[in-house]
């Protein structure tokens, strides 16, 4: 056995965290690693982030170095994965582990943060613990060993369940979990308990629409001056006669819905994120379609998805409040994530991340991540761009924002960020995340100033941060008063830290070590309160 497969298996080993066990176990896993390391046998640290920890947390009090400032109140909830195998099956794909849920509870003036997390109790992850392995279902990528034929067909039947990209408040009450597909979990706040399994109601779906997953966004946005979000999903039409839709709705709550528009397409487009001003919903449908046969065939979506590079991208744009209705063309790329939109009189400004393929997708599987020497395709790097799109002239044009001599790299950032009080309006500042030339082994994060040359770095030999949250000062008067939150890896204690920093200075102000590491996380967002536990109490 390999000194990293046996690290693998030390680090997941259960302990009680009332006895002096944990203690010792984690001593002599910090030995072996320090003696595996010195022998060069130790792949980056990096690779714990894409291992399995079963451990989860109650109201674990967290020490900080320094007191929270009086402002923060609420809870950071981050969604991500926590498992990548059970029993005898593994998952392929690192996108797919199964969702785990961490809150931070914050409380202005304390010295420590309120930690808790827990498994999201979906379908997917009931069956696989009552079956002692990874149950049937779909996945981005693929299990391994490959599913029997039986099983094949429970996996088609059974579809996408594991919502582990992001969390949303529905109606500003309810917490839910989403994925990439049209259904959600709903999450008690305070304890990030699974309640229930919710799909908002399909105004133009009928049976048939059902046999096929329905793609969505885990990026719904929100709708300006309300509680609603803004989403669209893809119907698949399963006879050769009728075309597929893609479909833009209105979300009120869990149980309320409304169709702003349907868009008959001769394919279905995979799309992660979309955006919407004060008055508009945009919807960038890019051409990675994805081929449903190949589903069927080998229960891989991952391998599903198809780029045409010699076809253009279709931009959709619905008025919100009359509903009217354009269709524009723009050159084929891959868009990720919306960082912000606005409008001024007819035009429309959406600032985005984009890739030229989707090559990243297939960069990140294990086989690449965990072999060691991982190799990273040369357009692995993300481009922050601005859409123009003129609604008088029905015309698009792409804009790069200028860099800085010594700092191009800052322009390559994905999981993008903004002072959300700056949303729907003109904005200098983004943050995000950079991968370096050597991928998951180099990751910075970075302050984009779109509207001078402020732009900064934060960066850690052997740390490996995430997707940032801001949070705003409320008595700041600059955009950039206030701080980011980040859970990173600490490669050298093989722990995980929630890191604070000052969104205007890029200084590194609070850290609080968690008693564990925290495997990859994707998406999450702050929910403030008052201060009050009564406000916690419920979902």
């Amino acid at each position: 056995m390999e000194v990293a497969d046996v690290s693998h298996l030390l680090l997941k080993l259960p302990v009680d965290h009332n006895t002096d066990m944990e203690c010792i176990l984690k001593t002599f896993v910090a030995w072996f690693l320090f003696v595996a390391m010195a022998a060069g046998e130790m792949p980056s640290a990096y690779v714990l982030t894409f291992t399995s920890n079963t451990e989860t947390y109650e109201d674990h009090m967290v020490e900080l170095q320094n007191p929270l400032p009086d402002w923060v109140n609420g809870i950071y909830v981050r969604n991500g994965m926590g498992v990548f195998e059970m029993g005898d099956r593994n998952l392929t794909h690192p996108f797919d582990g199964l969702a785990k849920l961490h809150s931070f509870r914050l409380t202005g003036g304390s010295s420590h943060v309120i930690y808790n997390s827990q498994f999201l109790e979906s379908n997917f992850y009931k069956d696989s613990k009552s079956e002692g392995r990874l149950a049937p279902y779909l996945v981005l990528g693929s299990i391994v060993p490959s599913f029997a034929l039986w099983d094949k067909i429970r996996a088609l039947y059974n579809g996408i369940d594991n919502t582990n990209i992001n969390v949303v408040q529905f109606n500003g009450t309810t917490l839910h979990a989403l994925s990439d597909f049209w259904h959600s979990y709903e999450i008690n706040k305070r304890d990030l308990r699974t309640v229930r399994k919710t799909e908002p109601p399909l105004p133009n779906a009928g049976i048939l629409n059902y046999v096929a997953p329905i793609p969505a966004s885990s990026h719904p946005a929100k709708e300006f001056g309300t509680n609603n979000y803004i989403n669209f999903y893809s119907l698949v039409n399963v006879l050769p006669w009728q075309s597929h839709t893609l479909n833009i709705i209105r979300i009120e709550s869990s149980t309320k819905t409304e169709l702003l528009a349907s868009i008959p397409r001769i394919d279905i487009p995979y799309m992660h994120s979309m955006a919407s001003t004060k008055d508009y919903a945009i919807v960038i449908a890019h051409p990675v379609y994805v081929n449903w046969m190949t589903i069927v065939r080998n229960q891989d979506p991952l391998d599903s998805l198809e780029y045409h590079a010699d076809k253009p991208t279709d931009i959709y744009v619905v008025h919100l409040h009359t509903n009217k209705f354009y269709h524009l063309k723009t050159d084929s790329y891959f868009f990720m994530h919306n960082v912000n939109a606005f409008q001024e009189g007819d035009k429309l400004y959406v600032d985005e991340t984009s890739y030229s393929d989707i090559s990243l997708m297939h960069a990140m599987a294990f086989h690449n991540i965990r072999s060691g020497s991982p190799q990273w395709p040369d357009n692995m790097h993300s481009q922050i761009k601005r859409l123009t799109i003129d609604l008088s002239t029905e015309t698009v044009e792409v804009h790069n924002f200028d860099t800085i001599p010594g700092l191009e790299f800052v322009n390559t950032l994905d999981l993008p960020v903004i002072n959300p009080d700056y949303s729907f309006q003109r904005y200098c500042y983004i943050y995000g995340q950079v991968f370096g030339d050597r991928g998951l082994e180099d990751v910075k994060l970075v302050k984009k100033d779109i509207c001078g040359h402020g732009d900064k770095v934060w960066f850690k030999p052997n740390h490996f941060p995430s997707e940032s949250w801001f949070q705003p000062n409320p008595n700041g008067v600059d955009e950039d008063d206030g701080i980011l939150l980040n859970i990173v890896l600490d490669g050298d204690t093989r722990t995980s830290y929630l890191l604070f920093l000052d969104a205007k200075t890029f200084e590194e102000i609070n850290v609080g070590y968690l008693p564990t590491w925290i495997p990859f996380t994707l998406h999450g967002r702050f929910f403030s309160h008052s201060c009050s536990d009564d406000e916690l109490s419920g979902s």
